[in-house]
């Protein structure tokens, strides 16, 4: 007989597999013989906010204790799906997610810049954190820094400076590896500048696009895809994350159910092939391959930056067409990143993206034919 701590395993594997209704059985079984136990309450938490029960999510996040594991991350979700912005974002930011700057960085904790502290004439070094697509969505804070009256020092992932360099307002920016202590007066790690400076809107008064492709590659590719479109509308899709990030079983679209956007444009393929797997796009369909050739963010950006419309689930691709303003039509499961936990159509961060969520747990089918319902209807 499993232990009930196998049992509760197993269903974090179904969780994960995309079965969340099977493991909500398991762990509510498990609480029929320890009712309080918070370990099965917060995962009960987590499986029923999958499914898209949302109130019985919040409910059984009653009786966990605030400081355990994983119980910010979840009641901050639930505050922003309820339009709560400041306050969700405040209240997740301990558990604000993987790749924070200071396990990668360590810089001296009186240099950590405070609340309530002054930047004007200071140097502040904004050190971009989390994902790609995280970095493409926070660098957008350093106009609020300029606002503010500091000298911003950006420091991003080797592969994202060019990019960044180009970005609104930026004048200096390194790779964070590259930027010693005694460069700036504050380092501000991007994922806790919302909370520190109480911005309640993540798009106000922030100038969009606020990135731009190279010159030199969108003149390679521009030419490409106006041969291959041969006049038609210019459809980037990208339909699986990348393998090696947390929870990619929500952001892998099945690629067959984009298909049907063929008949509205040219499509273009915005995925990196090692990050298929086994969910190719299929063979006898006609799409553009953009992404053959060892991956390179510029070269992304700038084809992007030459689609008319950008069709992909939660990944950099739509953090960057959302900064490049370009439109895009997002596909979401029930229970997405914080990004678009708030049920709007139209996503805070980027005006330029829509949201389709999923009309029933695991209905990718579902999204991907409201989104072409939408697409119709715009062109």
């Amino acid at each position: 007989m499993p232990t009930d701590m196998e049992k509760l395993g197993h269903a974090r594997a179904l969780y994960e597999a995309r079965r969340a209704p099977e493991a909500v059985g398991i762990v509510q079984a498990l609480l029929k013989g320890e009712p309080q136990n918070p370990d099965y309450l917060i995962n009960l938490s987590l499986y029923l906010r999958a499914v898209g029960k949302f109130e019985e999510s919040l409910k059984a996040l009653d009786k966990v204790p605030a400081d355990m594991p994983g119980y910010a991350m979840l009641m901050g979700w639930h505050m922003l799906r309820q339009g709560k912005f400041l306050e969700g974002m405040h209240t997740r930011e301990p558990e604000s997610g993987i790749n924070r700057i200071d396990k990668r960085y360590p810089f001296p904790p009186q240099k950590r810049l405070q609340a309530g502290m002054s930047i004007a004439g200071k140097k502040i070094f904004f050190a971009l954190e989390g994902g790609n697509g995280d970095e493409v969505a926070y660098m957008r804070f350093v106009q609020t820094l300029k606002k503010l009256g500091a000298q911003v020092i950006v420091g991003t992932s080797s592969e994202f400076t060019t990019i960044i360099s180009r970005a609104q307002d930026v004048e200096e920016v390194y790779p964070i590896e590259a930027i010693s202590h005694d460069q700036y007066d504050y380092c501000l790690p991007s994922l806790s500048v919302i909370p520190l400076f109480n911005i309640d809107n993540p798009s106000k008064e922030i100038t969009f696009p606020y990135i731009s492709p190279d010159s030199a590659r969108t003149a390679h590719w521009k030419p490409i895809i106006e041969q291959a479109s041969r006049g038609k509308l210019r459809i980037g899709i990208q339909w699986q994350g990348n393998r090696e990030f947390e929870h990619v079983e929500f952001k892998s679209i099945p690629a067959e159910v984009l298909v049907q956007f063929a008949e509205l444009g040219q499509l273009y393929s915005l995925q990196r092939p090692e990050t298929i797997g086994e969910n190719k796009f299929p063979a006898e369909m006609l799409i553009f391959e953009t992404q053959n050739s060892p991956p390179n963010w510029e070269d992304t950006l700038a084809v992007i930056s030459e689609m008319d419309y950008v069709i992909a689930g939660d990944t950099t691709i739509t953090h960057m067409a959302g900064a490049l303003g370009k439109k895009t039509l997002l596909l979401l499961p029930h229970a997405p990143h914080p990004y678009w936990a708030d049920l709007r159509e139209e996503s805070t961060w980027y005006s330029s993206v829509r949201v389709f969520r999923q009309p029933q747990y695991n209905d990718w089918a579902g999204a991907a034919r409201n989104a072409y319902k939408f697409l119709t209807s715009e062109i």
